[in-house]
């Protein structure tokens, strides 16, 4: 497995990420996002305890939590649980496609899919994610099970304002264009220098 680890910020606070080039998807440290969602003190009781109430979140754990090489604050490279299931749960419901998916559809392989997205595109993307954070704070969210519903409903906002756009547009804003193709490079004038 091939990994390029970052360092993301969520609400001001830092979110480990790792990209596998293998099977091009990203893995979120799903302790962070935890920390974030809950504001929880110690984390790794919080998501002890929210294993042990929830019987089939902790059946599969290992499945849509897999063990992943992150790094740590203090910089070594830590096995930590990470999920790259919510995010193409938000992704399906707002684009109708996985980020794996979508990817495909924009002819990416390596690269990022956010950093490859059109204006719209990345809007209707922000859109998802902010309304999947409050809907999760609102409802208090706990477990998996619940926030899958979270970011269903949050990608449901972001598809809603999709169509009604695509409506008044009079075709769809998923495209397969890439950044480079509507990013056009700077260019140097001689004469300006």
């Amino acid at each position: 497995m091939k990994e390029n680890f970052a360092i993301q910020l969520f609400e001001g606070k830092q979110v480990r990420i790792v990209w596998d080039a293998e099977k091009e998807k990203y893995y979120f440290a799903v302790a962070d996002i935890v920390e974030i969602l809950t504001e929880s003190k110690d984390v790794k009781q919080y998501i002890k305890r929210m294993r042990a109430r929830d019987p089939e979140l902790n059946s599969r754990w290992g499945t849509i939590c897999t063990p992943t090489r992150m790094v740590a604050a203090d910089g070594k490279s830590y096995k930590t649980s990470a999920s790259a299931i919510l995010t193409n749960v938000l992704t399906k419901a707002w684009s109708g496609m996985t980020t794996g998916e979508y990817k495909r559809h924009k002819g990416l392989t390596k690269q990022n899919l956010r950093d490859n997205m059109t204006n719209v595109e990345l809007a209707l993307n922000t859109l998802a994610e902010v309304a999947t954070t409050e809907i999760a704070r609102e409802r208090k969210t706990k477990g998996m099970k619940e926030s899958r519903q979270a970011a269903k409903a949050g990608g449901q906002i972001a598809k809603n304002t999709r169509d009604d756009l695509e409506r008044q547009l009079g075709h769809t804003v998923i495209s397969s264009a890439r950044a480079s193709d509507y990013i056009k490079p700077i260019e140097h004038n001689d004469d300006e220098a």
